[in-house]
């Protein structure tokens, strides 16, 4: 199996990380980003190395980010304005995860959830890892 990289792992059944994933979808034109879900083969498989399961994880280079350091390095992985992202390090780690363990914590009373995992569309199934 292919090596990947920068990898998005996500909450499956949330509304939420749902629709921020097709976002990072329709944002990423040079498809820099795969993702899975939390629930999925893939990071059920490596628990034992992902941290804080219950959280936004992306792994680039073999470094594993959690919360808002994870959104962070997203949003500067696809480059162009989104590089912009790298301005939120100045905000210290404690007060952007706050604000990020507050909207995680409320996200399936505000936005959903879902029964199950969407399939994704085919013309984009290429960057989901099962």
């Amino acid at each position: 199996m292919q090596k990947l990289n920068n990898i998005v792992c996500f909450d499956g059944v949330c509304v939420l990380c749902n629709k921020s994933v097709q976002r990072l979808i329709r944002i990423d034109k040079k498809e820099k980003l795969h993702y899975t879900s939390l629930q999925g083969e893939y990071c059920t498989s490596h628990a034992s190395r992902i941290p804080d399961v219950d959280s936004i994880v992306f792994i680039s280079d073999d470094q594993y980010y959690i919360k808002s350091t994870a959104v962070i390095r997203i949003l500067s992985c696809i480059g162009g304005i989104y590089k912009l992202a790298l301005i939120g390090y100045v905000v210290p780690r404690f007060i952007r995860d706050w604000f990020y363990d507050r909207t995680a914590r409320k996200r399936y009373k505000k936005w959903g959830k879902l029964d199950a995992c969407p399939i994704p569309d085919p013309k984009h199934k290429h960057l989901f890892i099962p």
